[in-house]
């Protein structure tokens, strides 16, 4: 009697639905794991990386990243799948975001490679059941309009609130959203972790140009 292959049959999904259990994983990284089970593969990749790309144009400065952003999450010819991941991380900070996003942009890679292996090797797959139910939007969409104002949770250096000022402190100053500096014992800890990862994500993005 044959054994059957292990890659008889393999589900693509299997990494994000183990992601979405594992209680390591933070709660918005479960949540977008979740969102993305039963997607295309090339069409989960590609949306999450261009919504990636977009936040990051937007933190960065970059000009065009705000009219991108917009589009995205103003698009009525697509299903809400970027709406969908977007929202799950809007207003958590967005170092946060991108990291998150960072993160099922591998998952995703990962996930497209062993479908190309599978497809190489002549192996079959589980059918991918969409779970949506339509090309479009289900309901309001975004005003395209590449001028929003963008809210606290896109400076990370505006933690330094008063309702945090019982929390450690910091010993260094802390740049405000105007520019202005926020004295040392004002300032606390969580500022620093703040723009930690933010110095941390603009060396991994260093060298990356816009394409």
């Amino acid at each position: 009697m044959t054994t059957p292959s292990i890659r008889h049959l393999f589900d693509l999904d299997i990494t994000l639905r183990d992601a979405a259990l594992d209680m390591e994983n933070r709660p918005t990284r479960r949540m977008i794991a979740n969102a993305a089970i039963g997607i295309h593969v090339e069409d989960a990749y590609y949306s999450v990386r261009e919504l990636r790309e977009a936040v990051s144009w937007v933190h960065e400065g970059v000009s065009a990243g705000k009219l991108k952003l917009a589009e995205i999450l103003g698009n009525d010819g697509a299903d809400d799948f970027q709406r969908c991941i977007y929202f799950c991380l809007a207003g958590r900070g967005v170092v946060s975001m991108l990291d998150d996003l960072e993160w099922l942009e591998d998952l995703l890679e990962r996930r497209g490679r062993i479908a190309g292996e599978q497809k190489r090797l002549k192996e079959t797959v589980m059918p991918l059941v969409n779970p949506y139910v339509a090309d479009a939007p289900d309901g309001p969409l975004v005003r395209m309009d590449g001028n929003f104002e963008q809210g606290p949770s896109w400076w990370p250096t505006r933690l330094c609130r008063p309702d945090h000022q019982r929390s450690q402190l910091r010993r260094f100053p802390c740049r405000q959203r105007d520019g202005s500096i926020q004295s040392p014992a004002k300032a606390p800890a969580l500022c620093l972790l703040a723009e930690a990862k933010a110095a941390l994500y603009a060396r991994r993005r260093a060298g990356s140009s816009l394409r």
